[in-house]
């Protein structure tokens, strides 16, 4: 489960189209500090941090993200080469390392970048969110709910939040 959501983290962070996934529709992204634009999964990822950290990095993940995505022009994806198994660093507390490489292809000419994202994730049990009487992993939210609130749900119904992203060298031995 913890690597799970590093993986989903960095996945949900990095991989963007022009359209909202699972839709056909335009991703106008999310407004975030600086007048810049995210993707809304990549807003929906930030779900996943600590509150005063998704503050801080919201801005700095908008700044990551290319203009021309919203027109389509640009597409990213992310491939993970590696995730660690969790080291225990204090009850309740994990780390794990992920070696990965974001790509971003210009669609007009074909050319792709790729760009390293090698970190160390911090990690902590959280209270899972409680909704109504229901089976662990299903939220009594409903269909009908508001994506926004089934979204929370989703995110933080694995009891864990990430409070910490550094780099992570893996040259360097643990």
């Amino acid at each position: 489960m913890i690597q799970k959501v590093v993986s989903d983290w960095t996945t949900l962070t990095f991989n963007w189209d022009e359209k909202i996934p699972g839709t056909n529709e335009a991703d106008q992204g999310i407004r975030v500090g600086n007048n810049k634009r995210m993707p809304t999964n990549a807003w929906f990822a930030s779900l996943l941090l600590e509150s005063e950290f998704a503050k801080a990095s919201l801005p700095k993940v908008a700044e990551l993200v290319p203009p021309a995505l919203f027109s389509g022009q640009i597409r990213s994806t992310t491939i993970v080469s590696y995730l660690s198994e969790p080291r225990e660093i204090r009850p309740g507390e994990w780390e794990v390392d992920l070696v990965a490489t974001r790509v971003l292809i210009d669609r007009t000419t074909g050319k792709d970048e790729r760009i390293p994202f090698n970190r160390t994730f911090t990690l902590q049990a959280v209270e899972v969110p409680r909704s109504r009487s229901v089976s662990v992993g299903e939220s009594s939210l409903g269909a009908d709910a508001p994506l926004v609130e089934r979204k929370i749900y989703e995110m933080r119904s694995a009891g864990l939040q990430i409070t910490r992203i550094v780099e992570f060298n893996p040259q360097q031995q643990r």
